[in-house]
């Protein structure tokens, strides 16, 4: 079970994934800041449930009344078959996910 469960990032990681070998996700996360990406669309394949797009690490100036700095803030866009998940649910399991994060 567990090397099936790491079969599609080996795909992945030879440019043989496709969308046959992506059906029946219940979340697929696609992790663009490895490629030094910020913002995308993630695009719902046939099959899949919700995926989520997460974006680089960027150190970003925070100013408030009583304190500046930086904050480290990471980007993330989802993109759910409504179906399936309804808004309230895909924003609860985002703020799980960041959370993580």
């Amino acid at each position: 079970m567990a090397s099936e469960a790491r079969r599609p990032a080996r795909l992945a990681k030879a440019g043989k994934l496709s969308p046959d070998d992506m059906k029946g996700a219940s979340l697929t996360v696609s992790n663009i800041g490895t490629i030094d990406g910020n913002v995308v669309a993630p695009a719902i394949l046939s099959l899949m449930t919700a995926i989520v797009a997460i974006g680089k690490v960027e150190d970003v100036p925070i100013f408030e009344a009583d304190e500046n700095g930086i904050e480290q803030v990471v980007k993330k866009n989802w993109s759910a078959d409504h179906r399936v998940l309804d808004g309230a649910t895909m924003a609860r399991c985002a703020q799980e996910v960041a959370m993580w994060l």
